[in-house]
C-alpha cells in the first residue's frame, strides 16, 4: 500500500508466515464455548432463513426478525471478530503502528477462546471496519456460502484509495 514502511511490512509478513508455519495448516480449533455460541448463531440464522415470505405479513415478520438478529449481540460479535483480519490490510505499516497489529497467532487465540479481543489493536480494527464499512459475505449470505458460494460476483471495488 502507498505510504507503508517496507521494513515494517516485511517484519509483519515474516511474523505472520512464521506463526502460520508454527500452527501448521488446518482449521482453527475453537473452544467448546465459542463453538457452541457459533452453532447457536448459525441455528438462529437457519431458523430465520426458513421463515415463510409469501404474504406481506410474513415478509414483515421475517424482516423484523432479520433486523433484530442483525442488531443482536451475536451479530455484533461475529462482525467484530470478522473485521480483525481485514483491518490489518488497511492499517499503515509503520514502526509506530506495530502495537496496532494483530498477527495470526493472536487471532487464533481469540478463536480458541484463550483471550478476549480487547485493547488498542482490536479497537483500531473495529474503527477501521466502521470507517471502511467492511462487508462480510459469509455473514450476510451464510446459506449461499454453505452451498459452496456464489457462481459469480461482479463489482468495481476501490482497491486503493477511496472510502
Amino acid at each position: 500500500m502507498p505510504g507503508n514502511d517496507k521494513d515494517t511490512a516485511a517484519l509483519l509478513r515474516k511474523r505472520n508466515k512464521q506463526e502460520r508455519k508454527d500452527h501448521e495448516a488446518g482449521q482453527l480449533p475453537l473452544s467448546p464455548s465459542l463453538q457452541k455460541q457459533l452453532d447457536d448463531i448459525l441455528r438462529g440464522w437457519r431458523d430465520l432463513a426458513t421463515l415463510p415470505e409469501h404474504t406481506p405479513d410474513e415478509i414483515e415478520a421475517k424482516k423484523a426478525r432479520y433486523l433484530a438478529f442483525s442488531q443482536s449481540d451475536d451479530a455484533w460479535f461475529l462482525n467484530q471478530i470478522a473485521a480483525i483480519p481485514i483491518a490489518q490490510f488497511y492499517l499503515p505499516k509503520a514502526a509506530d503502528n506495530l502495537q496496532k497489529f494483530i498477527t495470526d497467532a493472536t487471532y487464533r487465540r481469540y478463536w480458541k477462546g484463550e483471550i478476549i479481543p480487547q485493547g488498542q489493536a482490536t479497537a483500531e480494527a473495529w474503527v477501521m471496519a466502521e470507517r471502511k464499512r467492511f462487508f462480510h459475505w459469509f455473514l450476510e449470505f451464510p446459506e449461499i456460502i454453505g452451498r459452496g458460494g456464489f457462481d459469480c460476483i461482479l463489482g468495481n471495488p476501490p482497491y486503493l484509495g477511496g472510502t
